[in-house]
């Protein structure tokens, strides 16, 4: 249940709508706007377009508040998809924000490692082919690091 704060009231904005009333040709520096724009608010497309895994509606209302928000707390129970949702963040995130890095922290370091494990597990999927062409160096496994680098991201 989601409970209304004090808080400004956000108005999502209709991106689908603002790609329909384009008129003519477009430059490609505002076709490359428009596409992460449209990824930024149609996140579970975007996944299911690059990886072949279809998010759950919940996970997709999830995901775009990660991406579009700053400081997102969420309680969730068990069993919901957490680390898939976070692993979904994960390997989206950098590639609608370049040059960004992303530390997945947990109370231990087998729940990050499990989270960047199941993003290396989506990228190896038959159905990932978009989504392995975004990544520039496969998952490292050290003792007490795993890194991945999407892009020019880390």
């Amino acid at each position: 249940m989601i409970f209304p704060g004090i808080q400004k009231k956000f108005k999502w904005p209709n991106v689908n709508q603002e790609l329909l009333d384009i008129k003519g040709t477009i430059s490609e520096e505002r076709a490359k706007y428009l596409l992460a724009k449209f990824i930024t608010w149609n996140p579970a497309f975007a996944w299911e377009m690059m990886s072949g895994m279809e998010l759950e509606p919940m996970q997709d209302f999830v995901l775009r508040s990660w991406i579009t928000k700053n400081f997102n707390m969420n309680i969730w129970s068990r069993a919901a998809g957490k680390t898939e949702v976070a692993a979904v963040f994960c390997g989206l995130y950098p590639i609608i924000q370049p040059e960004t890095q992303i530390v997945c922290a947990a109370q231990g370091f087998r729940k990050s490692r499990e989270i960047l494990e199941r993003l290396d597990k989506f990228m190896n999927s038959p159905k990932a082919g978009l989504l392995n062409q975004c990544i520039t160096e496969p998952l490292k496994r050290k003792n007490d690091l795993y890194s991945l680098k999407v892009g020019r991201s880390s």
